[in-house]
């Protein structure tokens, strides 16, 4: 049970994702979502490749709504339904990339195959993160299609939505946890919050209309678990920002920042084993490098 599983949702950018995919390597089987507003014709070829493995249907996913927790949840159930057995269950982007060579990074799940790295906070310790459970947000576009006319009325939803504060039901011995969403799941852990999602509608219900669910879906559903020992848990609070929960991944606290070449040194000094953001526009000369530097 060596390999591992990197599960990774992608938009856009096929020239980064297809580096991404060769960087990763053979030794593990890689789960891919396009996301279903985009045409995924060009993407299609990276399948060629025998370890990369595409989700369909494809589901239509909105920044900060609940259909990025049925992708993720989806891509976690066709990983560990796959007849190879896996170490770790890791959640990319198409726009991460690793900073550690594929061998380092190997040995560091084989040398913590028993632990999970998901951190979180308790969300009542901070009124912003509190909030996003609190009421209920439109945050998935209910329309079929995506384009300017129909992102601006969705726009409208969305802050109608904010303003509106319409409470959300939420059962009082559940424990709000959240956290980044980028987390690498052991067996045990990816197994029991699939199972767990599967057999549990209201859970669904419960978190259907919050803000920014992955980011708080499987914190929640292993932090008020049995293998809560498993994982890396509960963290003090801090500050309202997700850059210092980071489980694996070297995160700008702006959340926003594309790394580039020009950030060569602090990847290069980092402890972690993946960088996000970067793509393929101002982030080629930045990969380039660390495929020769590092992998």
């Amino acid at each position: 049970m060596n390999k591992v599983a990197y599960c990774i949702m992608a938009h856009n950018d096929k020239e980064h994702l297809s580096k991404l995919i060769t960087a990763l390597g053979n030794n593990c089987e890689i789960f891919i979502h396009i996301d279903g507003f985009v045409d995924d014709t060009s993407f299609l070829n990276l399948s060629r490749k025998g370890n990369v493995h595409f989700l369909t249907p494809r589901i239509k996913v909105s920044w900060a709504g609940f259909s990025m927790v049925t992708v993720m949840m989806e891509l976690l159930k066709l990983a560990v339904e796959h007849k190879d057995e896996f170490s770790h269950y890791i959640f990319l982007s198409g726009s991460c990339y690793p900073i550690k060579s594929i061998d380092y990074i190997d040995s560091f799940f084989v040398n913590n195959k028993d632990k999970s790295f998901i951190k979180y906070v308790k969300m009542t310790d901070h009124r912003l993160l509190y909030r996003q459970i609190q009421y209920k947000f439109l945050m998935d576009n209910p329309f079929p299609i995506r384009n300017k006319i129909i992102h601006n009325l969705h726009r409208i939803i969305r802050r109608v939505s904010f303003h509106a504060h319409i409470p959300n039901t939420w059962k009082d011995n559940i424990i709000a946890y959240g956290g980044s969403n980028w987390t690498a799941l052991n067996a045990p852990c990816a197994r029991y919050a699939v199972d767990f999602h599967e057999n549990n509608r209201w859970f669904q219900n419960m978190f259907r209309y919050t803000y920014a669910a992955d980011e708080h879906y499987i914190h929640t559903i292993l932090g008020n678990s049995q293998l809560v020992s498993q994982c890396t848990g509960l963290q003090d609070f801090k500050y309202f920002g997700l850059d210092y929960l980071a489980n694996l991944h070297l995160i700008d606290n702006s959340l926003t920042k594309w790394f580039t070449i020009n950030d060569w040194d602090e990847l290069k000094q980092s402890e972690k084993l993946f960088v996000r953001k970067v793509r393929s526009v101002d982030g080629s000369t930045l990969v380039d490098k660390i495929n020769h530097k590092i992998l």
